[in-house]
């Protein structure tokens, strides 16, 4: 390598670079917006042919509302600042029609024919595809009893008896579901669903009295429970199985009474902002009356809140530091609410949260006292006082996976990504700050614990592990998830998904002046004829800009 130049400097994105031999001239697709055109009418893909002195020599289609790719050249090829005699240039124009550049010096003509992918399915790749769902596996959660887990696996629900080991497909549907809960009897699932336009809050229960478990023989029933013109997300049963909580439009949470269908706001819009899916957190506290949750943004700091199940009292403030707290979680007898935060921990180097710590506060002055309430079950929160109620539990710094409050507050069980990468679970002693190593496992995808404390579910390698805390021992539940994929619909899914979420969160309303809706049509139709994600991944990316 004996020297490197630089020949494009204007805005955007150049592409697919080739050159001639002996290197007089390069071509390339570049993206030249207003610097090129002189307007900010339309951004256009250009064809460009330059030589080596950096100058264009032809751009093709400069005027085009489409993009410009694939393009390539007969073994002819490019000479100088021309085309040389017999060289061919073959490219794909208006993204249906391929065109051909030919002739000799400066003489060049064009010939179009008609769209071949509006005529002809391609058939290099398969349609229906066989796959063990369990490898990309994303979420876990665990039914009361700890009879039955209930597991997302490749946008699909599937449920897992602990007790048989047997593993049953709940949805089977082109899109992904997400946020899978169980209700407390064991007998309805709920999660959110994207069908209809918009993603709603759907249930199935067991359609048959007899069955004991989502894996016995019988019906399943599904439902539609929340339906918005907005997206719904994070739906989750009360503890009394009375009422659902669940995130509105990525703005408010929202409560549904489950026997009359009325709805009332625990948190009104304006206190959160939901920058990316999964960045909202919310947990019932056992008696059914309240919630914790977090509140600003992960773009700027998270704080957390206390809210009121009936919608009557506003949010109260747990923990407001400005630093980023996270992963709210009621002790088990709900008077006090622990969260992760990195105000005493180790900073990114860009300044962001790095190690973090666990931070417990009372809700009441009884609770910290270690006294009965005088209102007995009827308590209330007692804001004042608040922050002087609030203790650091861990002894150090540490980066929690997951985290859970013994009975009678003595103990913490915590999860901790260890810098080689695994997960160590320790038992951490409240009152003397000690730890002490449970076991070392890979770390997991996903964590839930049993209601007694005593076993540990762990959601990793395509199977659900259990974790024997007292022992460390562990028992292996394999995942029977192999199905069958229709690629076609779940790729047309990621389409529409992608596209309607850019629509509704890009920051700027108008998108720039780009008729999205347009976009959407002029690239939907070539859906059926994608038989590879690294193809799709590139019209993804093209459609993008």
């Amino acid at each position: 390598l004996k020297s490197v130049s630089l020949p494009t400097t204007l805005q955007g994105n150049d592409t697919t670079a080739s050159a001639n031999n002996p290197y007089s001239t390069y071509y390339y697709v570049g993206w030249q917006g207003a610097a090129a055109k002189g307007t900010l009418s339309s951004v256009t893909a250009l064809l460009t042919i330059k030589g080596g002195n950096g100058k264009d020599i032809l751009v093709l289609d400069d005027t085009a509302d489409y993009q410009n790719r694939s393009f390539s050249l007969t073994a002819t090829q490019l000479v100088s600042d021309a085309f040389g005699t017999g060289g061919r240039l073959v490219y794909d124009a208006k993204m249906d029609n391929f065109n051909l550049f030919a002739g000799t010096g400066h003489n060049t003509y064009v010939i179009s024919g008609a769209s071949a992918l509006g005529q002809t399915q391609i058939n290099g790749g398969d349609t229906d595809l066989t796959v063990n769902a369990s490898e990309y596996a994303t979420e876990m959660v665990l039914s009361r009893d700890a009879r039955q887990v209930a597991v997302i696996a490749r946008g699909e629900v599937f449920v897992l008896s602990t007790e048989t080991g047997a593993t049953r497909r709940i949805t089977a549907t082109p899109g992904h579901e997400r946020h899978v809960s169980f209700a407390p009897d064991g007998r309805s699932l709920v999660y959110v669903a994207e069908r209809d336009g918009n993603m709603d809050v759907y249930e199935t229960i067991l359609g048959d009295p007899a069955m004991t478990s989502f894996t016995s023989p019988g019906p399943l029933v599904e439902r539609k429970v929340v339906d918005l013109d907005a997206d719904v997300l994070y739906p989750k049963i009360s503890p009394d199985g009375k009422r659902l909580a669940y995130l509105a439009n990525r703005d408010s949470i929202r409560i549904l009474d489950r026997a009359t269908g009325a709805t009332v706001t625990a948190l009104p819009a304006g206190y959160l902002y939901s920058y990316q899916d999964d960045d909202v957190s919310f947990e019932w506290s056992p008696d059914s009356r309240w919630l914790t949750a977090t509140v600003g943004s992960i773009v700027t700091n998270q704080d957390i809140v206390l809210l009121d199940a009936s919608g009557r009292v506003g949010p109260i403030s747990v923990a407001h530091t400005g630093y980023n707290e996270t992963e709210p979680r009621f002790s088990p007898d709900g008077k006090a609410v622990l969260w992760t935060t990195g105000r005493e921990g180790l900073r990114q180097a860009e300044a962001g949260t790095g190690q973090q710590d666990i931070y417990m506060a009372y809700l009441t002055r009884a609770g910290f006292d270690g006294k009965a309430e005088v209102a007995g079950d009827h308590w209330q929160p007692q804001p004042v006082g608040m922050e002087q109620r609030t203790k650091r539990l861990t002894p150090f710094s540490l980066t929690p996976l997951f985290y859970a409050l013994a009975p009678g507050h003595d103990s913490l069980l915590i999860v901790d990504r260890a810098p080689s990468g695994k997960a160590v679970g320790w038992r951490l002693d409240v009152a003397s700050g000690e730890m002490s190593e449970l076991f070392t496992q890979p770390r997991a995808d996903a964590y839930a614990l049993d209601a007694a404390r005593q076993q540990l579910y762990a959601l990793a390698e395509g199977a659900v592990q259990k974790i024997d805390l007292a022992s460390g021992t562990t028992k292996t539940f394999p995942l029977d998830t192999r199905i069958e994929v229709d690629l076609h619909a779940e790729r047309a899914y990621w389409f529409n998904h992608f596209w309607r979420l850019t629509k509704f969160k890009f920051y700027e309303p108008k998108m720039h002046g780009v008729d999205w809706d347009d976009v959407r049509a002029r690239y939907a139709r070539f859906l059926p004829h994608l038989d590879t994600w690294e193809d799709f991944a590139e019209m993804m990316s093209e459609m993008a800009g």
